[in-house]
């Protein structure tokens, strides 16, 4: 008891009223700084603290002054006297062993904070648990005649819960709000409303170019091109409509109308029920879709031919695992096969039968098989191999394992004797046409 006694005092004696004084002047400082700097998850954390107590972080709309830097740089001026008088002065310390301490805070809180944001986020509901990775984005287009001609979008979503999610995307950025233009929809070919999904915990890279979408309204520019970065996306289900950016981390609740044209083929479905695709043929359906795992990251993918209420067939690969890449490419008919990637993987499977035409080939993971005249099959993957031609018959004619300036590969076309590849080079986020010998595969 005494010895308790003794520790309590001695501890009395250390922590006094100019020790306390002297850790709340370096905490200021610390604060200062964590409070107007951007984390590695959430951006600034001043921002949402004000927005937690109805306060402007900006003085317009994320334009103008940053209110949350002006607040954080009056307590940085008010530190530095602080910590003169009650570090410098009273306990000797340099200011060289302050900033080292003031450093170790900042780090410390920012670990904190990003742990506790990405925790808050896996429990939120709803389109509110997909998170929009800033990082990498890109919208490169070119306008004729008032119209969008050619465009290429890239960004990265990351769903943060279990549930798989539904969507269609919108483009929006506060210098289009100012001039009061309409959010870019991204629609598909024939006018309907473009649909986008992703699984439990899956991180995904989206391409989407003029190829293979469409759009309408957004921002109506001069003839020319241009290239910017992606600002904000508005994600639309049946349910919710969420703004996401690297100033709304958590996700704010947006009000945009959705008229189209044409409506979607395709519910926008969310939760873990197994959602399906459906292409049709002359004389049958085919369906893909998948079973997830509730533990695990893990999908079965079906592939099934019905006629009518009957299944005649069903093809399942199990056990696939989930990466930031579809798990499955886009189903392509010609003549009586049907081509698909599964897993990095191209299977040819005859219509009538559901059997494999040849053993599975290894490709990559990709957009969707491309097939000439002479039924030869063309991919590109985003894992080795680059590309690949194979023949009809199942054997590799040709394959590109890496190319060490260009990554990224998709929207891939045949153009006479050519092959046509959008992708990025390694050092330069442009997007570039490159052209392969289709017989050969070697760069033109």
């Amino acid at each position: 008891m005494r010895d308790k006694i003794k520790w309590l005092k001695n501890l009395k004696r250390f922590l006094t009223i100019h020790h306390l004084l002297a850790g709340i002047s370096v905490f200021v400082m610390a604060f200062s700084w964590y409070f107007m700097s951007d984390s590695t998850v959430i951006g600034a954390p001043g921002d949402h603290l004000l927005e937690a107590f109805s306060l402007d972080s900006w003085s317009g709309d994320q334009t103008g002054t940053h209110l949350t830097a002006i607040y954080g740089l009056i307590l940085l001026m008010i530190s530095f006297p602080l910590i003169r008088v009650n570090v410098i002065e009273r306990f000797k310390v340099r200011w060289p062993t302050v900033f080292f301490y003031v450093i170790l805070i900042i780090f410390a809180m920012n670990r904190i904070t990003d742990a506790i944001a990405v925790d808050i986020k896996a429990q939120l509901q709803g389109l509110k648990s997909i998170e929009y990775i800033e990082e990498g984005n890109i919208f490169e287009y070119q306008w004729e005649d008032g119209q969008l001609e050619d465009f290429v979008m890239v960004f990265t979503l990351k769903n943060h819960n279990e549930d798989r999610h539904k969507f269609s995307i919108m483009l929006d950025s506060r210098w289009m709000r100012k001039d009061d233009e309409i959010p870019i929809k991204i629609l598909n070919k024939d006018g309907s409303l473009a649909i986008f999904e992703l699984y439990g915990r899956q991180e995904k890279r989206f391409v989407i170019t003029s190829h293979d979408y469409s759009y309408s309204d957004g921002k109506k520019l001069n003839n020319g091109s241009g290239f910017s970065s992606i600002e904000e996306l508005i994600l639309t289900n049946n349910h919710e409509q969420i703004k996401l950016s690297d100033h709304h981390y958590f996700g704010q609740i947006a009000d945009v109308a959705l008229q189209v044209d044409k409506t979607s083929d395709v519910a926008l479905q969310v939760g873990k029920t197994s959602d399906v695709e459906a292409f049709d043929s002359l004389e049958a359906t085919y369906e893909l879709n998948y079973r997830s795992y509730d533990e695990e990251a893990k999908i079965d993918v079906i592939l099934r031919r019905v006629e009518g209420h009957k299944i005649i067939w069903d093809k399942v690969w199990s056990d696939i695992m989930l990466t930031e890449l579809s798990p499955y490419s886009e189903l392509v008919q010609r003549d009586d096969k049907l081509y698909i990637e599964v897993s990095g993987k191209l299977y040819v499977i005859n219509q009538a039968d559901g059997r494999q035409v040849f053993e599975p080939v290894r490709v990559g993971s990709g957009e969707k098989p491309v097939i000439d005249e002479e039924g030869n099959i063309y991919y590109v993957g985003f894992y080795d191999p680059f590309a690949s031609k194979v023949s009809a018959s199942g054997e590799i004619v040709w394959q590109i394992n890496h190319l060490e300036a260009y990554y990224w590969p998709y929207n891939l076309r045949i153009e006479g004797q050519s092959l046509l590849i959008d992708c990025e080079k390694t050092d330069d986020t442009s997007v570039y046409d490159l052209k392969i010998s289709k017989n050969t595969g070697r760069l033109w």
